[in-house]
């Protein structure tokens, strides 16, 4: 017989004690026909699939002595029969009745309903479940059971939930106990999603809903059967420790596209966030809502209050929203769904069931503006500098699904500092957005397929801002019509230098680097470029940003329900030119710099296409760029000449089967010729390169014998250059594989094996390839249980790289995690990391001498680059209430690398470098390097009134003094230095203000 998967487990040994004491009568079960006219699918197919489940099942009970040869219970299962046509429709259900007879007994039927799509073998496991529930319920001679809904939604004309009109408004205080709650009818059909798919939850979860003119009302009771052991954690706002915790997800436009999600824990802490492309999750998204949770002596319950101005839903008699219910039970790791949508699904918002009831609504016009005040002092070597910032948000929607955001002179302060790394590539490294504004609606600007990791983004948002204060921005986002998203920002950034500064120019041999005058300019000026900043002239940089207008729009259409297009076009134009003959001692030296701005445009035209279940994916862009302005002459990193209105153009594609248990496999290729710059507005790590990349995984998200998840993948990619020479640019295998045990310990393995390549970026600007070596790397991890108290997690690296011309190299690295929550509010995070890297032999510098034959062959410096790293970061949090919390991030960072050996190589433009002409040389410079700083910050948040905060930010950053041009750097990780290098500290007051209707 074959054996039940370790996920029925649990459900059979729920079954097992429902089991008549010893020396009862014994269960069998015969099975009788089943009939169905499925797609795809004949009676023979059904009945097998759920013949050998319920096999699997009654295996499960042979063991304990249960079986026996007494009276049979029959088993009949029927399928209404339902079309080919039908069957393809979205949501469409086929309607089974299980009738067991027992001798001498009337026959006993139960009704279930099952996406047509998903007859195969989850459904037949449920129905398996099921069935032998049902037959041991019989031999108690318990009552019939009432029809239920196995893991399909029900027919679009049935509402999963339903929601009630209220004339008063319930307090919201998390008790639930107003007299307005009982006439909402109480939602309790939960399936278990994890560990045990579909299978019955072990706890009962009430949901019921009310509303009114101004907002949805959620009421939640959580019934918990060990209400001592609810993990009742509390965290800082937007910020969810592990804990018991309830999540509300709503469509309230119905294009199964897109969610507001709001969620809150058994402490009261309270987060939001967006479910958008179906199955996205971003929690950049915030709105003003009220939520409170309380103790019961059954176990916990929740109030949440949504205002209806921040969900979009169009004008309708009655509404007709999807909507979604979770819970999740820390301890034990159950999650409980409203309507199970398994976890290896491809798919969540177009999954959700309906909420119905919902009726005369007007789509709620909203106006919130958010003023706020901004006071800094910061302090070096003892001379204090004040600063004052006035700003305003403001927020309001133009039509029912439409959003306008705007701000003026905005202050991210309180926003947590990046982290220090040390990039020793030849790419520049990407960061995440972590400033509000742009993180409202920047899931509409993100690339198609984002979710599976896009190589081309045409709009990066850390542009913005990255080299001149942001003086005003806008965005538009929403809905036009029904299918129809579109979204526009546009930025304007600016500022003012230090006039007592002097400018270092190009080709100006008058202007030194730095010169000023002997005393820092301390006077208060207006300037109109900052004309809602109040500070010393010192405060601000000695060259003059310059000016650029940032521009970022975006068209989405649903043609189908399985197939979308899109456009997106940005640009980045300069307002002024970068500088002026003011800046130069002589008009000479003017005209012999080049003071032209650059900027930029791009364009792409952007496909999704997705099978029904969402499974099955392929969807890519085709990009073209035009380079604005800039010098006349300007060379990339790999020897590329980019002129004024230089275009290029680059696409990309993924396909393949992204979705289901078992085998996926995807197909993905790019291509981005010399000339494509999406960098003035997006992030595009390389151009001149076109690659093709294939993997194929085992999925097992619901567990397989005794693992919790099993998950096993090999890729592999080939690349090449796009400039018409094909020169290598790299072929790499990998392989990754990751379990979760039974402990819910998660370890992983990744191993990466990469042939030589030529890269076209290591000597900068020559277009001279160079050959980098072999290398293999691998990696490994293991976390253990993330909801404990005490969780640890390690991580280690190794590398190896044969001789040629560096001597043979192993490369280690090692890491760590350890969080500890010793108390409900308090969790303290720190993180470590060490690595010893030998980067094989680095491009150094150009040489002065050439080739005598031939002078076009330059001769470049080459050195065997050694490096270490060392890292410790700290983060603590402490929240006294959900809405007062300290927040502490500290990092030191120490690094240095070493040039033991030097080789030299001489080639022309065009020509390659392979690692066997590289020949000893030596060189009297030292060329080794190093780093050492210390960052800290800490943020206290007062959230004093719905959606107006306090912060009070401290911060402090530190790094070691520059070396004379005679001392080299030690080659060590001690921060000796550190203490005595240059400091700066500041302590920062904002003030915000929530006004909204």
């Amino acid at each position: 017989m074959t054996r039940a998967p370790r996920w029925a487990l649990g459900a059979t040994a729920a079954l097992l004690a429902a089991l008549p004491a010893a020396g009862a009568e014994p269960l069998v079960l015969s099975l009788s026909r089943a009939s169905s006219q499925l797609q795809g699918l004949t009676d023979t197919q059904l009945y097998r699939t759920f013949a050998s489940q319920l096999t699997a099942e009654l295996q499960q009970l042979e063991p304990q002595g249960r079986l026996g040869s007494g009276s049979p219970l029959g088993v009949e299962l029927r399928a209404a029969p339902i079309s080919a046509g039908q069957a393809k429709r979205p949501g469409a259900t086929v309607r089974f009745t299980l009738t067991l007879t027992a001798e001498g007994e009337r026959p006993r039927s139960l009704y279930f309903e099952q996406k047509a799509r998903g007859i195969g073998l989850l459904g037949a496991r449920v129905l398996a479940k099921a069935t032998v529930e049902a037959a041991l319920a019989l031999r108690r001679g318990a009552a019939p059971q009432r029809p239920i809904s196995l893991d399909a939604p029900p027919a679009a004309e049935e509402p999963l939930m339903r929601a009630s009109r209220t004339a008063t408004a319930p307090k919201i205080d998390g008790r639930i106990d107003d007299a307005q709650w009982q006439q909402a009818p109480a939602f309790t059909r939960f399936v278990e999603n994890l560990p045990d798919t579909g299978a019955t939850p072990t706890q009962t979860t009430e949901v019921r809903l009310l509303y009114d003119d101004h907002a949805l009302y959620v009421g939640i009771i959580c019934f918990d059967t060990q209400p001592e052991l609810i993990d009742r954690q509390l965290g800082q706002r937007d910020t969810f420790p592990p804990s018991d915790l309830v999540e509300l997800a709503i469509d309230s436009a119905l294009d199964r596209r897109t969610a507001y999600a709001f969620s809150i824990n058994a402490a009261g802490t309270l987060t939001d966030g967006l479910v958008y492309a179906d199955i996205n999750t971003t929690e950049t998204f915030d709105a003003v809502w009220e939520g409170e949770a309380a103790d019961r002596p059954d176990g916990w319950s929740a109030e949440l209050e949504i205002p209806l101005s921040i969900l979009r839903f169009p004008a309708a008699a009655e509404q007709r929203w999807g909507i979604h219910v979770r819970r999740t039970v820390s301890r034990t790791h159950q999650v409980f769904e409203s309507r199970l949508i398994p976890p290896a699904d491809n798919a969540f918002v177009s999954q959700f069931g309906l909420l119905g009831g919902v009726t005369a609504l007007a789509p709620a016009h909203s106006l919130e503006v958010v003023p706020y005040l901004a006071a800094r002092v910061g302090w070096q070597a003892l001379q204090l500098e004040p600063s004052l910032d006035l700003g305003v948000d403001l927020r309001t929607s133009l039509l029912s699904d439409l959003t306008l955001n705007l701000t003026v002179n905005p202050d991210f302060g309180q926003v947590e500092a990046d982290e220090l790394v040390l990039n020793l590539t030849n790419f520049e490294l990407q960061f995440p957005e972590k400033r509000p504004f742009f993180n409202q609606g920047l899931e509409l600007f993100a690339p198609v397929g984002s979710e599976y990791g896009s190589t081309h983004q045409l709009f990066y948002s850390r542009r913005i801002g990255l080299e001149a204060p942001i003086l005003a921005a806008a965005k538009l986002t929403g809905t036009l019509v029904s299918g129809l998203q579109v979204g526009v920002l546009d930025a304007v950034v600016m500022g003012a230098a230090d006039p007592s500064k002097a400018r270092l120019a190009e080709g100006d041999p008058g202007a030194s680097e730095g010169a000023q005058t002997d005393a820092p300019d301390r006077r208060v000026m207006f300037h109109p470029s900052r004309p809602l900043h109040l500070g010393l002239n010192s405060q601000l940089p000695a060259e003059r940003p310059t000016p650029m207008n940032f521009l970022a729009a975006v068209v989405r259409a649903d043609a189908t329900a399985a197939f979308s297009l899109g456009a997106t076009f940005a640009s980045a134009t300069p307002l002024a030119a970068r500088c002026g003959p003011a800046d130069f001692a002589t008009p000479a030296a003017y005209l012999a710099a080049d003071c032209r701005s650059s900027g930029g445009e791009v364009l792409s035209l952007d496909w999704n296409l997705r099978s029904e279940g969402r499974d099955w994916v392929f969807l890519g862009a085709l990009d073209a760029s035009r380079r604005e302005g800039g010098p006349l002459t300007e060379v990339l990193a790999d020897g590329t000449r980019m002129h004024p209105s230089d275009l290029g153009h680059g696409g990309w594609f993924k396909a393949g089967k992204y979705g289901g248990e078992g085998l996926r496999f995807s197909l993905d290729g790019d291509w981005a010729s010399q000339r494509l710059d999406l960098n003035p507005t997006g992030f595009l790590s390389t151009q001149n390169e076109g690659r093709l990349s294939g993997s194929v995984a085992l999925y097992y998200t619901q567990g397989l014998g005794l693992l919790r998840e099993l998950q096993v993948g090999l890729s592999a990619s080939t690349a090449w250059s796009t400039d018409g020479r094909w020169t290598p640019r790299g072929n790499t295998f990998g392989l990754d594989a990751s379990v979760t045990l039974p402990s819910y310990w998660h370890l992983s393995l990744n191993g990466t094996f990469e042939m030589p390549q030529f890269d076209l970026r290591e000597i900068y600007g020559a277009g001279i390839p160079f050959e980098r070596r072999m290398t293999g790397i691998a990696y490994l991890s293991a976390r253990s249980d993330p909801n404990r108290a005490v969780v640890v997690e390690a991580r280690a690296t190794g590398s190896y790289a044969p001789a040629g011309p560096v001597p043979a190299q192993l490369g280690w690295g090692a890491g760590g995690t350890l969080v500890v929550r010793p108390h409900s509010r308090i969790e303290t995070r720190l993180e470590g990391s060490w690595a010893n890297a030998p980067n094989g032999a680095r491009w150094v510098s150009a040489l002065p001498d050439a080739d005598a034959l031939d002078p076009s062959r330059a001769h470049q410096l080459f050195g065997q680059q050694d490096s270490e790293t060392l890292s410790v970061t700290l983060r603590q949090s402490v929240a006294l209430t959900p809405r007062l919390t300290l927040t502490a991030y500290g990092q030191l960072f120490l690094a240095y690398a070493r040039y033991p050996r030097f080789f030299s190589a001489g080639a022309a433009e065009g020509e390659r470098i392979e690692l066997e002409q590289l020949q000893p040389t030596t060189v009297a410079a030292n060329h080794d390097f190093r780093e050492a700083s210390l960052a800290f910050s800490a943020v206290l948040r007062w959230e004093y009134r719905l959606g107006s905060s306090l912060f009070l930010v401290y911060s402090h950053s530190s790094s070691e003094p520059r070396l004379a041009p005679t001392e080299a750097p030690a080659a060590n990780l001690s921060p000796v230095r550190l203490w005595g290098g240059p400091s700066s500290d500041a302590v920062s007051l904002k003030w915000t203000l929530w006004l909204g209707t």
